[in-house]
């Protein structure tokens, strides 16, 4: 029985992708051993993409949005959990094997509220995001733009990441964040 349900899963989930793929005109690409949700959401303009590599999962409300011409590639074995948000104008590139806890959002831009007419322009700063292999990001984190997290951290729950986390190292959020060599 528990076959019979993870096929059936793989199936949903491929037929999911292609209709995102095919029917909505949306420039992603896949591999067959996807586990994504129906309710993950994929927001592209006609000119984003987002490149998924293989075997990575999604669980209820996560969202993966990209304008302009920006990209989002995800490498293989990855996870989302629920309400996670990665929004990309320019490009976010996330290595092998990561796990995303609840509620996290990864954003490769910011409003430029000094530009004329402030937050009505529309206009946005950009800079590209970089997530290793092996990196488990804690529930409720919110990764910023410009930030580069190298290979096998551990980033903890409720942190606010910008800047740049050398391999190896756990992100402790307290008072005074607090890098911790693993």
């Amino acid at each position: 029985m528990k076959v019979i349900k993870a096929i059936s899963k793989r199936v949903i989930s491929v037929a999911y992708l292609s209709v995102n793929k095919f029917i909505l005109m949306k420039n992603i690409s896949f591999k067959k051993e996807e586990l994504i949700s129906i309710s993950t959401r994929f927001n592209l303009d006609r000119k984003a993409s987002i490149v998924l590599g293989n075997k990575n999962g999604t669980r209820r409300n996560v969202e993966f949005s990209v304008s302009n011409e920006g990209e989002i590639i995800i490498g293989d074995n990855c996870f989302f959990n629920n309400n996670c948000m990665i929004v990309s104008h320019k490009r976010i590139t996330i290595g092998n094997g990561c796990s995303f806890g609840p509620n996290v959002m990864v954003y490769d831009h910011d409003h430029d509220f000094r530009a004329e007419n402030g937050l009505k322009s529309n206009k946005f700063k950009t800079t590209e995001i970089s997530i290793g292999n092996n990196v488990w990001i804690g529930a409720n984190s919110v990764i910023l733009r410009g930030t580069v997290i190298e290979d096998d951290c551990v980033i903890a729950a409720g942190s606010i990441v910008k800047g740049h986390i050398k391999s190896g190292h756990i992100l402790i959020t307290e008072k005074n964040q607090k890098l911790i060599k693993i």
